[in-house]
This record gives structure tokens, sequence and C-alpha cells, in this order.
């Protein structure tokens, strides 16, 4: 399993609270917050997800970024004083402002993308968060490289599957408090379509015997899955 470019990934979660509205969320990320981000060299793409399963928060924004150094860079920390009074605004009053930084571990593109680049982003995507217990953290990522990524592959809609590691965490929202304990492993599946979740093909990569035996020990279990719908790509 190969490990491309970009290697690093930002994820942030936002939850709006009763203080702001969705309009108003949506207008200062899709004109201000999120192209002030994209003129950071090593900012590569963003896009902007709506929850598809009723759960908070409501809404993400993932960039792929070429290091999570990156983001420890001087250009993307000036970011923060140098917000406008809007910017600064409408962080003092969401719920959440959740920033989360990992670093890609592997990825399974689907080959019939790779003379298509039109087909990602994909329309759809799945967040798994969980990760081993200590002892086996080789078998769990043996598992995902050698079984898991491929038999996801076959399920219809499969576009591509990355998986990355937890590198930082932290909440800018004021009222909001940085989770402690999130799990290391975040898998990002991303689709063409919004019925994968309970086809057969699904359902067997997920009770093999090989998954059985991983899954028994991993936190939490079942996994936190998030699922997500394309808002906008940038």
């Amino acid at each position: 399993m190969t490990v491309d470019l970009p290697a690093g990934l930002l994820l942030v979660f936002g939850e709006l609270g009763a203080n702001v509205s969705e309009d108003e969320f949506s207008d200062w990320l899709d004109n201000e917050h999120v192209p002030a981000r994209l003129t950071i060299p090593g900012i590569n793409t963003a896009l902007r997800y709506i929850a598809a399963d009723g759960k908070e928060p409501k809404f993400a924004s993932v960039y792929d970024v070429n290091s999570p150094a990156v983001l420890d860079s001087d250009e993307y920390k000036n970011l923060f004083p140098g917000a406008s009074a809007n910017e600064k605004d409408i962080i003092s009053r969401l719920a959440s402002l959740q920033r989360r930084v990992y670093t890609l571990v592997s990825t399974l593109q689907h080959p019939d993308t790779a003379d298509k680049p039109e087909a990602l982003p994909g329309k759809y995507a799945l967040l798994a968060f969980w990760e081993p217990a200590p002892e086996d953290e080789v078998e769990f990522n043996k598992w995902y490289d050698e079984e898991h990524f491929p038999l996801l592959a076959k399920v219809p809609g499969y576009l591509r599957a990355r998986r990355f590691k937890l590198n930082a965490v932290n909440d800018v929202a004021p009222s909001a408090t940085t989770p402690t304990d999130l799990p290391a492993y975040m898998a990002y599946y991303e689709w063409d379509n919004p019925n994968y979740v309970g086809t057969d093909e699904m359902k067997a990569a997920n009770s093999t015997d090989w998954a059985t035996k991983i899954t028994a020990k991993t936190r939490p279990n079942p996994p936190d899955v998030r699922i997500l719908q394309l808002l906008k790509k940038f």
C-alpha cells in the first residue's frame, strides 16, 4: 500500500450552537475563512461537508496538505491574529470549531479513477475513528492494507480510501473543550453514490474472521462513524 501526496490532512468540525445561523456560518466559510487558508503554501484543496447521519457537529471541512508541518508554519499561524473582526466574532459565538491534524498512513484509490480526475472528491464520505490495543497496532495496520481496503474497493460506488493517524487536536471556539481521548486513527472513505452502507460487499468487508479478531479489542467498539455529503469543493 503506497503513501502518496498530499501527506497530511486538516479536519475541522463545526458545531453552530444557538448563536450562529447556518447562513451566516456558510457565508463566512465560503467567502472568507476557507479562501484565506488556500493562500497558504502547502494547503492544496478544501472540501465542505454536511452531516448525512443526523449527528452533531453538522458541518465538516477537510483540507489536504503537503505535510502536517504546513499547519505549524508562520504563514498559517499568522492567519489567526490577522483574522477579520467578522471572523473573530463568529468563532466566539460557535459552540465548537474543532481542528484535527492528521498524517497519511496509507491509501487505496479505485483504478478506474486514475484517468478521471473529475471523479474525486466523492460526493459522499464515511469517516471511521478508532484505534487498536497497543500490542495489536502492527496487525491492525496490516489488516487494513491487506484485507479491509481491498474488500471495500469492491463496494459499488467506491472511489478512494485513506487512513490517517492523529497528530494534534484543539478547539478554537472559546466555549468548547478540546477532547483528550480521541482515537489515534481515522479511515476516510469516498463514494460516488449514497447507497454503500447496506450493500452485501460492505457487510462482507466487515465480517471476515480477521475483521472480527481485529475489532474485538479496538477502541471504541464499534468505531465512531460519521456519514457526510459533499457541499462544496474549493
